[in-house]
């Protein structure tokens, strides 16, 4: 019985084979090489954009447990994270809390991300997450922060360099895991 159905799918296979060939409109084809263009190389503004998306979405949460530039649960509720971070002295605490703030957005970020899109953020990894650290600052001082800057620049710092590592570390899983494949 099973020689029938393999002798079955060699025949359809070779009716598939004599069945004369169609030639698609060529705007068709244009279209569908355009759209796998896009799919392979998605433009560095799109995947910034779902880097911010996913920031709006994320930021917020983290500053329940770490305070930024005295935005923030925690910075009311003076809880233990916050004066344990504060005991490391104000530029360790605001290194720590950069890098926390953009890593688990970056981390929520890449759970939706392609692997193409992954690509690209890096190959612009420093510009990407440059961008979004300026962005965070220019919301925190538009919803009131006052700002030092020599402590915003180590904020900065702590930013762009948590946000490299979980950029870093995030494509070291995926490519070693099935999604990757």
């Amino acid at each position: 019985m099973k020689d029938d159905g393999n002798q079955s799918i060699k025949e359809d296979f070779n009716k598939f084979l004599d069945t004369p060939s169609v030639i698609p409109p060529s705007h068709l084809s244009k279209k569908i090489q355009n759209r796998i263009h896009l799919n392979l190389n998605p433009p560095i503004l799109m995947v910034f954009g779902k880097l911010v998306l996913a920031h709006l979405i994320v930021g917020p949460i983290s500053l329940t447990f770490c305070s930024q530039f005295g935005m923030g649960q925690s910075h009311h509720s003076g809880n233990g994270f916050s004066k344990y971070m504060m005991g490391l002295g104000m530029e360790t605490c605001m290194i720590v809390c950069g890098a926390i703030f953009l890593i688990f957005s970056l981390l929520a970020a890449t759970l939706i991300l392609r692997i193409e899109e992954l690509k690209i953020i890096r190959k612009t990894c420093l510009l990407q997450v440059l961008g979004l650290g300026l962005l965070s600052i220019g919301a925190f001082v538009c919803m009131g922060s006052d700002l030092v800057f020599s402590l915003t620049m180590y904020w900065l710092t702590g930013a762009a360099i948590g946000g490299m590592i979980a950029i870093e570390a995030t494509w070291w899983v995926r490519k070693r895991s099935s999604a990757f494949i």
